[in-house]
């Protein structure tokens, strides 16, 4: 009897001591896999730090700064002012088109895009050194749907030119960098409100007549009318017509008679009066006589 009670004891202990071992086993495994993952994410960083100093000789950043020179240099004659911003805004876009090709092509790119979409919630320090070069060189970083890009930076617009051109051009300047620092629509949705819709138009159509015979002419009209169609007929996501009733967006509606109340002689209020007449007499609602109208109204 002694000695079974002598056996189970020391069957006991061994299993006890098999099992601290597992124990301390497993505590071994863990650490080591948290050694591994951090030094993997060390190399990873130190990898896209590589390719950051790599995308120094893809991107030419010395091309906006020539370009802000050659403007700011244009300036010093006052003749010609709208077509000399008009040259530098064209050549702007065009390096905004060419950088983001060279971006989407980047074989980096998702390193950088850990800006916008982070799976182990890691934004990589080439990322943020990219984001800086960019910014230091005439670029902000912009996303959507999870994806970078680069977009104009109005900082970099206005400095140094606000100070030197004329009245119009410098509410031609501010309308257009608002445009870009507070984007009217994204994923086929209006993402402003109504009233900031109609504010929109109504500050671009103000603009209409005092550009006439400006460079600048030819945005401002496309900026008005393509702000009619938003209030109008709206976006694939946000339409201006009720999908289920048909029945107009009465924000719009209410916005636009304030618009006419206030200012009967804008651009915006007169086009406003007449579409609001347009639907009174189909009752607010879609149908073959609007569309016909929205058709020939906005080609």
């Amino acid at each position: 009897m002694k000695q079974c009670f002598i056996l189970v004891i020391t069957v006991f202990i061994t299993l006890l001591s098999c099992k601290n071992q597992n124990r301390e086993s497993q505590k071994f495994k863990t650490t080591i896999k948290n050694i591994a993952l951090t030094t993997e994410v060390d190399t990873i960083q130190s990898k896209a730090r590589v390719k950051t100093k790599q995308q120094d000789k893809i991107f030419d950043w010395t091309k906006t700064e020539l370009i802000k020179e050659k403007l700011l240099s244009e300036l010093q004659s006052p003749n010609n002012i709208d077509k000399a911003i008009m040259r530098f805004l064209d050549e702007y876009g065009k390096l905004e088109s060419d950088s983001n090709d060279i971006l989407f092509n980047l074989i980096s790119y998702d390193s950088l895009n850990t800006l916008a979409y982070a799976p182990d919630g890691i934004v990589y320090e080439g990322a943020l050194e990219f984001k800086k070069q960019a910014k230091n060189n005439g670029f902000n970083i912009a996303q959507s749907e999870g994806m970078i890009y680069l977009v104009k930076n109005t900082a970099f617009i206005k400095q140094g030119l606000i100070e030197s051109i004329d009245a119009i051009s410098v509410e031609f300047i501010n309308l257009y960098c608002n445009e870009i620092d507070t984007v009217c629509c994204e994923d086929a949705a209006i993402i402003i409100s109504e009233k900031k819709l109609i504010e929109r138009a109504f500050l671009w159509g103000n603009l209409l007549e005092k550009t006439y015979g400006l460079d600048y002419n030819d945005v401002v009209v496309s900026e008005f009318y393509s702000y009619l169609s938003l209030i109008y007929r709206g976006q694939d996501n946000t339409p201006s017509f009720d999908w289920t009733s048909g029945q107009f967006n009465s924000h719009l509606s209410e916005a636009m008679t304030e618009t006419i109340n206030n200012f009967p002689n804008s651009k915006a209020a007169k086009e406003f009066n007449e579409y609001l007449e347009l639907l009174a007499t189909e009752s607010f609602k879609k149908t073959y006589k609007i569309d016909e109208y929205l058709k020939n109204k906005l080609k």
